[in-house]
């Protein structure tokens, strides 16, 4: 239960911090009734929305016959959002092997041009490093150094590299 402050329009209030501005009263655990200027704010339903591109956001509290109803509006998914959702479904590690098949897959990459790409690195340490972090890995972590490193040596795009990881996790081994 959420309570509103309807003298200062304080929102929403939780049981426990209407039980710590009153530390002298006693209130039952199931406690929902007004109480001094704190007064009880009855739910209502989520309205409906699509949850790929929508959000459900809280308004104000409205006083209706005499009761606290708590509000709601659909507002669209910020391209931050948007983005955030769309990465969630992307898988984070794959093994090497469901990467290599991947890369094949979708972009005709294979091991040998792994290799000429690495072996084209004119710094001997990230040339090492990157070689190193191709043949030694047990996981392939699609943010890690070596794997952004890795794509854009392939000339991967991020997107491209979302779909790598996409169908890299649904490589059966």
């Amino acid at each position: 239960m959420q309570f509103i402050n309807s003298a200062t329009s304080a929102y929403p209030i939780t049981f426990q911090q209407l039980r710590d501005a009153h530390p002298l009263t006693l209130f039952p655990s199931d406690f929902a009734e007004a109480f001094g200027d704190y007064a009880p704010v009855q739910s209502v339903t989520v309205p409906a929305h699509d949850a790929a591109t929508h959000k459900a956001v809280e308004g104000a509290p409205v006083l209706v016959a005499g009761q606290w109803q708590q509000t709601w509006s659909v507002a669209p998914l910020s391209a931050q959002e948007l983005d955030d959702a769309r990465r969630a479904g992307i898988p984070t590690s794959c093994t090497p092997a469901q990467g290599l098949i991947a890369l094949y897959a979708l972009q005709s990459i294979t091991e040998e041009d792994i290799a000429t790409a690495i072996a084209a690195i004119p710094d001997p340490v990230q040339r090492y490093s990157a070689q190193i972090g191709y043949t030694r890995a047990t996981t392939w972590e699609r943010t890690s150094a070596t794997m952004q490193a890795l794509a854009a040596l392939l000339g991967l795009s991020e997107s491209e590299l979302d779909a790598l990881f996409i169908y890299a996790g649904g490589v059966a081994l």
